[in-house]
């Protein structure tokens, strides 16, 4: 009975014993108010004091057993004594009320039964054979007690007959109930399995309609929503409360009538709409573009039982669209400037050498300073060109791994003599030792000076740049190589700050504005990021992060020093 008992869920068993706890009281105590009843109005009941007393015993044993379930008390222990005391009381009643002849054996049929309820076939079984065990006990018992020959002969056939048929019932009420327990016990497990196979399939269900990135509606064939994600309520600015159990000519057609009219085309006619798209009216009029898709909801013989509409927010695929044809153009009329500008170079050296040529013959002095100017202007628009070219052609970049500090050196030398540096400006540089790139030597020179030359051109009346070269932990922990310009020039304004990397934006009275664009695009391509930093009249710090070289050994942390969030040894050149 063990295992079958162990089939029963804990918290359903609890329940069935209080059940069958509280029957028991409620059934003594009927059975006790119609025996003083019967009593008391003259009727003599044969065994009625004894069968009393033993029906007040189930009170105390009633709670005994309440507070034993409410303890904790192991449930199999409790059904077990509550079986072996009814089983005992019940036999105590029959053998004071007649015996073979008690007309209260249904009590035993009533403890199979429950018996069954809670052990099944196996259960009812042996309870049956205990209870004709004690029956024909009792039954002897009461017969001998009455001097072997009352007012009935035990031997006789009628007396063995009613014996058998009682047992009979026993063991008929045992196979029936239990079977039928059984088959309940079945029928209960394969409806919990199918119950929670069935509440998986809708949570499984709901939790992918819910994590579409695309909006979903339902619509029955009435045309009234039955269902919508939450995606649905993002895309068309709609709450979901607002929406369900309405039909689409309330809530559809202000928001897009064409879409209304492919769903009632679904719903009508059968007809889907494969890949479509539609403008919708959201927010208070925000025009957004949707791409739909709209299949007609079938049932088990192929009718129509309504739509399911499928559709996404078409706006940044368009914006990227619009910004991939841009990108087409542009790159196509960079091909084509770059291409015309390439052939403007050509008569434009040539223009140069005929002026320088002519400027060295006799001419008039005024003559000589026109030329001059052309010879200027010349070289002017030769570096816009070149700049261009620099820009906007791609080229294939020789990296290797070098170490910065030596190219920052030839970038400060390269600064001191050039013709922006005036007096009173003072260039320092810090550097790590040790800190390798994986570099295109010549393009980072370039940007390096380019920045250093910026600098210096932002102090007319003297100042100081400083140049520095460290190491510096990123966001995502990997260390990366800062080199650092700060001077205390006069800055730029804010308005100007966020386009300074903008091609042809320049504050210079000769620049092609083309110098940061340049240097942007060059330490990019090494896998880098240029910050600028600056306020008018405050100076400007500009900061360039490349990624370190990992082919070689780093330096002991114990030769580092602090140096804010960066670490490293610096050593330290003044250039004036």
């Amino acid at each position: 009975m063990r295992n079958e008992f162990a089939d029963i869920q804990g918290g359903d068993l609890r329940r069935l014993c209080k059940s069958v706890i509280i029957f028991r009281a409620i059934l003594v105590g009927v059975a006790l108010s119609i025996l003083a009843f019967l009593m008391g109005a003259g009727i003599e009941i044969r065994g009625g004091i004894p069968v009393a007393g033993l029906l007040l015993v189930v009170f105390p044993l009633t709670a005994i057993w309440w507070i034993a379930l409410k303890s904790g008390l192991a449930l199999n222990r409790l059904v077990y004594s509550q079986v072996i005391a009814d089983l005992a009381i019940e036999t105590g009643v029959i053998f004071h009320t007649g015996g073979a002849l008690s007309q209260l054996t249904l009590l035993y049929l009533a403890t199979i039964f429950v018996v069954s309820v809670f052990f099944y076939l196996r259960g009812a079984v042996v309870v049956a054979s205990l209870s004709a065990a004690l029956y024909i006990s009792a039954s002897l018992l009461e017969w001998r007690q009455a001097g072997g020959g009352g007012s009935y002969d035990l031997a006789s056939g009628y007396m063995v007959f009613h014996v058998v048929l009682q047992v009979a019932s026993f063991y008929l009420i045992a196979f029936l109930s239990g079977y039928l327990s059984q088959r309940i016990r079945l029928s209960s497990a394969r409806l919990k399995t199918t119950t929670s196979e069935l509440k998986h399939a809708r949570m499984d269900t709901s939790s992918i309609v819910e994590s579409m990135s695309s909006g979903l509606l339902t619509v029955d064939p009435e045309g009234v929503i039955t269902e919508m994600n939450s995606s649905a309520e993002s895309i068309l600015v709609l709450r979901r409360d607002e929406a369900l159990g309405r039909s689409i000519d309330d809530v559809i057609v202000p928001i897009s009538a064409e879409l209304h009219r492919k769903v009632v085309d679904a719903i009508r006619d059968g007809r889907e709409e494969g890949r479509g798209e539609v403008n919708a009216l959201v927010n208070g009029g925000r025009r957004v573009p949707l791409g739909v898709s709209i299949s007609v909801l079938k049932g088990d013989v192929g009718e129509r039982r309504g739509a399911v509409v499928v559709f996404q927010d078409l706006t940044q695929v368009k914006e990227m669209r619009d910004r991939i044809r841009l990108s087409d153009r542009l790159a196509a009329l960079g091909e084509l400037s770059a291409a015309i500008a390439h052939e403007i170079r050509t008569p434009l050296a040539s223009i140069c050498g005929s002026i320088d040529m002519l400027k060295d013959s006799t001419v008039r002095p005024e003559d000589k300073r026109l030329m001059g100017l052309v010879v200027k202007e010349s070289d002017r628009l030769r570096r816009i060109v070149d700049d261009f070219l620099e820009f906007a052609r791609s080229r294939s970049s020789q990296f290797t791994v070098l170490p910065l500090d030596s190219i920052l050196q030839e970038v400060v030398h390269l600064a001191r003599n050039h013709p922006s540096f005036g007096k009173g400006v003072e260039i320092r540089l810090e550097t790590e030792p040790g800190l390798m790139g994986y570099v295109d030597e010549e393009r980072i020179k370039q940007v390096f000076f380019n920045l250093a030359l910026n600098a210096v051109e932002a102090l007319p009346e003297g100042g100081f740049l400083e140049i520095s070269l460290e190491r510096c932990p990123s966001p995502e922990g990997e260390d990366l190589i800062r080199v650092m310009f700060r001077d205390n020039g006069k800055g730029i304004d804010r308005n100007d700050l966020r386009k300074v990397f903008d091609p042809f934006f320049t504050t210079k009275k000769e620049g092609t504005g083309l110098g940061l664009a340049i240097a942007s695009n060059i330490v990019g391509e090494h896998g880098g990021r240029i910050e600028i930093d600056s306020e008018k009249g405050a100076g400007t710090v500009v900061k360039v992060y490349l990624p370190i070289d990992r082919s070689v050994a780093e330096e002991p942390q114990s030769a580092r020093i602090g140096c804010g969030h960066c670490t490293g040894v610096k050593q330290q050149t003044g250039v004036m």
